[in-house]
């Protein structure tokens, strides 16, 4: 079988093949110090991440139980209340969310209803790679906003 390799019976290989592992063996031993410290280092980073959440974990999702339906189209009350909601948030915020005018990903905000004709919004917003805030705006059955809640990494901010 590896002689037919080198000799260009099958696709892809030929003397290069040959001339290849050597090459490769040594750069695969110089990397293996490199391989072993990424493996070593995120074995930790995971152990740290997971105790982390045990000293703190996140809060409960209030949307728990709600069903989302991304096919149904929210009230036009809702969509100015939300649409308002956002233009009051924090620049770097809007600046994630919003883009050309519109938001960025019609995802990052959909719509809860809760089966007692309740309905939530919740606006999902990515900062960076460490930072996922979560804005929940609660309504009643006559569309009213009643609640605002702010969670940061999934726990509740004031």
């Amino acid at each position: 079988m590896d002689w037919e390799m080198g000799t260009c019976n099958q696709l892809g290989c030929g003397p290069w093949w040959f001339l290849d592992m050597p090459f490769s063996a040594v750069f695969d031993t110089l990397c293996l110090p490199s391989d072993l410290y990424t493996t070593h280092k995120w074995t930790h980073d995971v152990k740290a991440y997971q105790e982390s959440l045990k000293r703190n974990p996140p809060d409960p999702d209030p949307l728990a139980g709600w069903k989302c339906d991304v096919d149904v189209q929210p009230d036009k009350v809702i969509v100015d209340d939300y649409q308002d909601y956002i233009q009051t948030l924090p620049p770097e915020q809007k600046k994630a969310l919003i883009k050309d005018g519109g938001i960025r990903n019609h995802y990052l905000v959909q719509l809860f209803e809760d089966g007692s004709e309740q309905h939530a919004m919740r606006i999902k917003i990515l900062l960076n790679s460490n930072t996922v805030w979560k804005h929940v705006l609660i309504y009643d059955k006559s569309n009213k906003r009643i609640k605002v809640l702010k969670y940061e990494n999934d726990h509740l901010r004031p």
